[in-house]
C-alpha cells in the first residue's frame, strides 16, 4: 500500500490534513511528532544522535501510517529516541528537501535572528 505519511510531498499532506482541521500549516503528523519531542524528549541528552532500533521504527512507522488518523495510534508506546528517529525519517524520505537552494538566502537572513522565547 502506498504511503499515506512519510515520502508524501508536504504540500499534499497539508491539503489532506485541512480537510480534517481546515486551519493547519504544518501537515498534522509532522506537528505530533514535534508536540511529543518538546514535551518527552526535551531533557533526553543526544535524542537526534542517538538512533532508535531500526526494527522498532519500522513496526512504529507502519502503526502511524495505518492508524495516525483514525486515532488508534498508541503514543505512549513511542520513546523520544523513536520520535527523533520518525522525524529524521519522516524528513529524510520527503520527495523535496526541506532547505532548497532556491531559498538559501532566506535561511541565510534567518541565521542571524534569535529563537523565540
Amino acid at each position: 500500500p502506498e504511503s499515506s505519511l512519510f515520502g508524501v510531498p508536504l504540500a499534499t499532506l497539508v491539503e489532506n490534513d485541512q480537510k480534517i482541521k481546515p486551519n493547519i500549516t504544518v501537515p498534522l503528523i509532522l506537528h505530533r511528532l514535534l508536540s511529543f519531542l518538546e514535551k518527552k524528549g526535551l531533557d533526553s541528552e543526544g535524542i537526534l544522535r542517538v538512533p532508535g532500533s531500526q526494527a522498532r521504527i519500522k513496526v512504529l512507522q507502519q502503526k502511524l501510517e495505518s492508524s495516525f488518523y483514525n486515532g488508534g495510534f498508541s503514543w505512549e508506546e513511542m520513546s523520544p529516541n523513536d520520535a527523533a528517529a520518525l522525524l529524521k525519517k519522516f524528513i529524510r524520505e520527503l520527495p523535496t528537501p526541506l532547505l532548497t537552494a532556491e531559498h538559501l538566502s532566506t535561511f541565510s537572513a534567518v541565521r542571524g535572528t534569535s529563537p523565540r522565547a
